[in-house]
C-alpha cells in the first residue's frame, strides 16, 4: 500500500469525508435559509399588506387630524370670543375658587339649615303660646267691649258709631277752646266794668243822685249782670262740650291703644301664617322643599361639572320647586328643562341622582347606584366622562349597576351580567 501511495489517498479520502460533512451541511444550511425565505417572503406579504392598511389608517388620522385642527380652531376662536385674552390656568383657578367658596356656602347654608330647624321648633313653641295669648287678649278686647256697650247708655250714647261720632274733630274742639278763651276775656272785662260801675255808684251814692241818674245806674248795673250770667252760661256749656270731648278722646285712646295691641299680635300671626303655610301645610311643605332642593341642585352642579362642563342647574326664582338650565358656554343663557337634547338630560339626571345620593347620604349611607339605559345617547366624550364619573364612585367604595346595550360599556365594565335569549319569554343568565 506504501508502494501505491496509502497515506495520500487516506488523506484525500478524509477531506472528501470533511467535504461532504460540508456539503450535507450546506444543504442543510440552504435548506433553513429557504425556509426562511419562504418565511421572510410570507412575512414581507403580510408587511406589505399591513403596510396598506397603515397607510389607510395613516390617512384616516391625518383627516381626523385635520379636522381636529379644525375643531381646535373653532374652540380656540369661540374660546377667545367667551374668554378673550384671559389665561385657561387663571380662569381655571378661578374656577376652583369659585367651587371652594360655594363647597363653604353648602357648609354655611347647612349649617343655617340646623339652625332653622331650631329655630322652627322653637317657632312652634312660640306659635303655641301666641294661640293662648290671642285667645287671652281675644277674651280680654271682648269684655273691654261688653264694658264699654254696658256704660254707653248711661253717657247718652247708643251705640260706638254714636259715641264716635260724639267725639269732636282737633279743629271743632280747637274752635271751642278759642271762643271759650274769648269768652273768658269778655266776662272778665264785664267783671271789670261791673266793678269800676260798682266803685261809682258807691261814690255817687252819697251825693244822692237824682232818681233819673240812679235808675240809668241800676239799669246798666242790671244790663252788665245779665250779659255776665249769659256769658257764663255759655261757658259752662263750652267747659262741658269740651270736658265730654275730652273722655271720649281718652275713651277712644284706649281703644285704639287696645286696637294696635291686637293688631301687632294679628301681624305676628299673618306673618307666620305667610312662611308656615295653610291648615293643609302645603305651604310649609312648599317652603321646605324649597330649601331641600337648594341644598340638592348645589350638590347636582358639583357632579355636573365633572360629567359635562358646561352646565349649571339652578332653582326658578320665585318658584320654589322649579328648575332651570344656565349654559355657560352661551354667556349664561338660561333655558328651559325640556330644550335639553337627549344626552344632556341623561347627564342633567345623573348629576341629579348623584346630588340626591349625596344629600341622603348625610343621615344613611347609600352604597349602591342602579341606573336603567340613558348611556346610548351619549356621544364618545360625555359617555367616557359619564363612565369615569361612576368609576371614582365605584373606587369610593359604591356599588354601581347599569342597566344597558351600549357596546363601549361592555368594554369598559369587567363584570356582567348577561342576558341570553334562548327562545320567545325564555332567557339565560350569565356572569362574567
Amino acid at each position: 500500500f506504501r508502494k501505491f501511495g496509502y497515506k495520500p489517498a487516506r488523506g484525500t479520502l478524509k477531506m472528501l469525508q470533511s467535504l461532504a460533512r460540508d456539503y450535507k451541511n450546506r444543504e442543510q444550511t440552504r435548506d433553513t435559509l429557504q425556509n426562511k425565505l419562504k418565511l421572510l417572503k410570507s412575512q414581507q406579504e403580510h408587511d406589505q399588506k399591513n403596510q396598506k392598511d397603515l397607510e389607510k389608517k395613516l390617512q384616516t388620522l391625518k383627516n381626523k387630524i385635520t379636522a381636529l385642527q379644525t375643531e381646535v380652531g373653532d374652540l380656540s376662536r369661540r374660546r377667545k370670543d367667551i374668554f378673550g385674552d384671559k389665561d385657561p390656568a387663571d380662569e381655571r383657578r378661578r374656577l376652583h375658587e369659585n367651587i371652594e367658596k360655594a363647597e363653604q356656602q353648602r357648609n354655611q347654608f347647612s349649617q343655617q339649615k340646623q339652625t332653622a330647624l331650631l329655630e322652627k321648633k322653637k317657632a312652634e313653641s312660640k306659635l303655641d303660646d301666641l294661640r293662648k295669648d290671642i285667645e287671652k287678649f281675644e277674651t280680654q278686647y271682648q269684655n273691654l267691649r261688653k264694658k264699654l256697650l254696658e256704660r254707653l247708655p248711661d253717657a247718652g250714647f247708643e251705640s260706638l258709631d254714636a259715641l264716635r261720632k260724639a267725639i269732636l274733630p282737633d279743629e271743632i274742639a280747637q274752635k271751642l277752646q278759642t271762643e271759650r278763651d274769648q269768652l273768658a276775656q269778655q266776662i272778665a272785662q264785664f267783671e271789670n266794668q261791673l266793678q269800676t260801675l260798682r266803685t261809682e255808684h258807691q261814690r255817687i251814692a252819697p251825693l244822692a243822685p237824682s232818681p233819673e241818674q240812679a235808675d240809668t245806674l241800676d239799669k246798666q248795673l242790671r244790663q252788665t249782670e245779665q250779659t255776665i250770667g249769659s256769658l257764663q252760661q255759655e261757658i259752662g256749656g263750652i267747659n262741658a262740650k269740651l270736658e265730654e270731648n275730652q273722655r271720649q278722646r281718652e275713651k277712644q285712646a284706649e281703644l285704639i291703644r287696645q286696637r294696635d295691641a291686637q293688631q301687632s299680635v294679628f301681624i305676628r300671626w299673618e306673618n307666620l301664617r305667610a312662611h308656615i303655610g295653610s291648615a293643609d301645610g302645603k305651604v310649609y311643605r312648599s317652603f321646605a322643599q324649597g330649601l331641600t332642593l337648594e341644598q340638592l341642585v348645589h350638590l347636582a352642579n358639583h357632579h355636573l361639572q365633572k360629567l359635562s362642563g358646561r352646565y349649571l342647574i339652578r332653582k326658578t326664582p320665585h318658584k320654589d320647586l322649579e328648575l332651570q338650565i344656565v349654559d355657560t358656554y352661551q354667556a349664561d343663557h338660561i333655558r328651559s328643562l325640556n330644550t335639553l337634547s337627549g344626552g344632556e338630560t341623561f347627564l342633567v339626571s345623573l348629576a341629579l341622582a348623584l346630588g340626591l345620593s349625596d344629600l341622603a347620604g348625610r343621615n344613611t349611607e347609600i352604597r349602591s347606584l342602579f341606573i336603567d339605559e340613558g348611556f346610548g345617547s351619549l356621544d364618545e366624550t360625555a359617555l367616557d366622562e359619564a363612565i369615569s364619573t361612576l368609576e371614582n364612585l365605584q373606587a369610593a367604595g359604591k356599588t354601581i349597576g347599569i342597566i344597558s346595550h351600549v357596546k363601549e360599556l361592555k368594554e369598559r365594565i369587567s363584570t356582567q351580567i348577561q342576558v341570553i335569549r334562548k327562545a320567545p319569554g325564555v332567557s339565560t343568565l350569565k356572569i362574567i
